[in-house]
């Protein structure tokens, strides 16, 4: 009876370690009652409202391509820095943006970007604030430019309380394209 169970063991455990060479699976976790079914594009899928987790960490050259199919969020943590056809790629966490179809850096979100944007609508993508506050423009830490709250006011070079539509703390140069005439002289301000 000893050597059956043995045998027994033996063979359960020699066909678990053949199989489990080659075996690849998807794990939900999940800290409820109703146990999560795994996402097929990830390699862990956790559920949990209390704890966090530790991204998969690798360099931009072993970032995967295109992931048709992905769901949004998925994540890594891209440990190095550089620039892909002069386009900025730096280290932190990026996620996957189904409607764009690409990896987004966290921190920078899929906000404007330097190389411009596709598929903007001008009643919900501009720059600007969405409340009762003044957009500045600064150069060096220093205001260059402030468009005001009150309509149309806008500042070049001073953030001192504005008395006019368009206010310039220095000379000013306008040129027009359509004049027969021009003066290139500036006026001073």
């Amino acid at each position: 009876m000893k050597h059956i169970k043995l045998l027994r063991s033996f063979a359960f455990g020699a066909t678990i370690a053949a199989l489990g060479v080659d075996l690849q699976a998807q794990v939900a976790i999940s800290p409820g009652p109703v146990p999560a079914t795994p996402n097929t594009k990830a390699i862990l899928d956790l559920t949990d409202v209390t704890r966090g987790f530790l991204a998969p960490r690798f360099a931009y050259a072993n970032r995967p391509a295109g992931m048709a199919g992905a769901d949004n969020s998925l994540l890594y943590y891209q440990t190095d820095s550089l620039a892909v056809s002069g386009v900025p790629q730096p280290r932190g966490y990026y996620y996957w943006d189904n409607p764009i179809s690409q990896w987004v850096h966290a921190a920078l979100g899929s906000g404007w970007r330097l190389g411009g944007n596709l598929g903007t609508n001008a009643a919900t993508n501009y720059i600007g604030t969405s409340s009762l506050q003044a957009m500045r423009i600064q150069t060096n830490a220093t205001p260059r430019i402030q468009l005001n709250t009150a309509p149309g006011q806008v500042q070049v070079g001073t953030i001192a309380p504005p008395t006019e539509q368009f206010e310039v703390n220095g000379a000013l140069r306008v040129y027009s394209a359509n004049a027969v005439t021009s003066d290139p002289t500036p006026l001073e301000g």
